[in-house]
Protein backbone atom coordinates (compact mmCIF):
# COMPACT_ATOMS: atom_id res chain seq x y z
CA UNK A 1 0.00 0.00 0.00
CA UNK A 2 2.74 2.38 0.49
CA UNK A 3 4.68 1.75 -2.66
CA UNK A 4 1.45 2.79 -4.32
CA UNK A 5 1.01 6.31 -2.31
CA UNK A 6 4.22 7.21 -3.05
CA UNK A 7 3.61 6.20 -6.18
CA UNK A 8 0.65 8.25 -6.57
CA UNK A 9 2.44 11.35 -4.71
CA UNK A 10 5.15 11.72 -6.98
CA UNK A 11 3.13 11.30 -10.26
CA UNK A 12 0.99 14.08 -8.80
CA UNK A 13 4.11 16.00 -7.46
CA UNK A 14 5.62 15.36 -11.78
CA UNK A 15 2.26 16.11 -12.85
CA UNK A 16 2.70 12.26 -14.90
CA UNK A 17 -0.55 11.74 -17.19
CA UNK A 18 -2.53 8.66 -15.62
CA UNK A 19 -1.33 6.04 -18.04
CA UNK A 20 1.80 6.38 -16.60
CA UNK A 21 0.67 7.32 -13.03
CA UNK A 22 -1.29 3.54 -13.32
CA UNK A 23 1.64 1.70 -14.73
CA UNK A 24 4.39 2.53 -12.18
CA UNK A 25 1.76 1.82 -9.30
CA UNK A 26 1.05 -1.10 -10.22
CA UNK A 27 4.86 -2.11 -10.75
CA UNK A 28 4.95 -0.95 -7.56
CA UNK A 29 2.30 -2.87 -5.77
CA UNK A 30 3.75 -6.07 -7.47
CA UNK A 31 7.30 -6.37 -6.46
CA UNK A 32 6.42 -6.64 -2.65
CA UNK A 33 4.06 -9.68 -3.60
CA UNK A 34 6.76 -11.57 -5.98
CA UNK A 35 9.19 -11.03 -2.62
CA UNK A 36 6.38 -13.25 -1.05
CA UNK A 37 6.06 -16.01 -3.59
CA UNK A 38 9.76 -16.31 -4.10
CA UNK A 39 10.08 -17.15 -0.23
CA UNK A 40 7.20 -19.70 -0.39
CA UNK A 41 8.84 -20.82 -2.94
CA UNK A 42 12.37 -21.08 -1.43
CA UNK A 43 11.08 -22.61 1.81
CA UNK A 44 8.97 -25.51 -0.07
CA UNK A 45 12.17 -26.52 -2.38
CA UNK A 46 14.08 -26.37 0.91
CA UNK A 47 16.33 -23.30 0.01
CA UNK A 48 15.96 -21.78 3.20
CA UNK A 49 14.77 -23.43 6.40
CA UNK A 50 11.09 -23.56 7.47
CA UNK A 51 9.62 -20.64 9.42
CA UNK A 52 9.39 -23.52 12.58
CA UNK A 53 12.58 -24.10 12.20
CA UNK A 54 13.87 -20.34 11.87
CA UNK A 55 12.13 -19.60 15.34
CA UNK A 56 13.98 -22.34 17.04
CA UNK A 57 17.21 -21.59 19.59
CA UNK A 58 20.42 -23.61 18.37
CA UNK A 59 22.56 -25.44 20.99
CA UNK A 60 25.43 -23.32 20.77
CA UNK A 61 29.08 -24.83 22.05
Amino acid sequence: MAYVLLTALVAIRLGWRLGRTAFFALLAAVLPFVTVAFEMWARRTGRLPSAAAASRPTASR
